[in-house]
């Protein structure tokens, strides 16, 4: 699907989306907003409803066009990166730069390379593919971030210090931080903070 037929159908269905979320008893819609820094977590409820379906393939739609409108930023950030990437320090320092998108920017992508969606709808799921070709600057954007901040000094110097502040004061924790850095992408960090999870009750 490309990019041009996801904004006509965007614009197209917002009245439905909004009359859906009025009549959907999934109670999560109602308070939820449209916005840059909101991933939307595909709903739990154990009979999925047409108009919750609906609703969550709007929003993740709605998600990838946000993506797409940071073409720019990804293709210039992605030209920063050619001219330092000899620069051990300076990719560090783009990586810590670019954390908060590019620890945010969660995409499907299959074997063949193109970005998919899936949609849980009740006994079923179903697939929505989107053209690559609209997101040649994202998709190498994403590439890149994951293989560096994944693998870089910068997320263990961050994980060691977090690790530490837990050592010292179990108590200080907030459990919803870490769930919140889960969803982020932050892995590393979930998985290292485990081994205290007895203590922190």
């Amino acid at each position: 699907m490309k990019i041009s037929i996801i904004k006509k159908w965007l614009i197209e269905s917002e009245p439905l989306f909004k009359k859906s979320i009025e009549i959907s008893k999934c109670s999560k819609w109602k308070n939820s907003l449209i916005s840059s820094q909101i991933h939307i977590i595909e709903c739990g409820c154990i009979s999925r409803e047409n108009e919750c379906a609906f609703i969550e393939l709007y929003y993740k739609l709605h998600e990838i066009v946000i993506i797409h409108h940071k073409q720019t930023f990804f293709k210039e950030e992605l030209k920063k990166y050619e001219l330092i990437l000899n620069d051990e320090k300076a990719v560090m320092k783009w990586v810590d730069q670019n954390e908060w998108v590019g620890s945010r920017l969660l995409l499907n992508i299959n074997r063949k390379g193109d970005i998919y969606l899936i949609i849980n709808n009740s006994n079923d799921f179903n697939e929505v593919t989107i053209d690559k070709k609209d997101f040649q600057y994202a998709l190498k954007y994403h590439q890149l971030f994951d293989s560096l901040y994944y693998s870089s000094t910068t997320v263990v110097k961050k994980v060691r210090k977090e690790i530490k502040i837990l050592k010292n004061n179990p108590s200080s924790i907030n459990k919803d931080k870490l769930i919140v850095k889960l969803r982020e992408g932050k892995l590393m960090l979930l998985l290292e903070s485990l081994r205290l999870t007895n203590r922190i009750k």
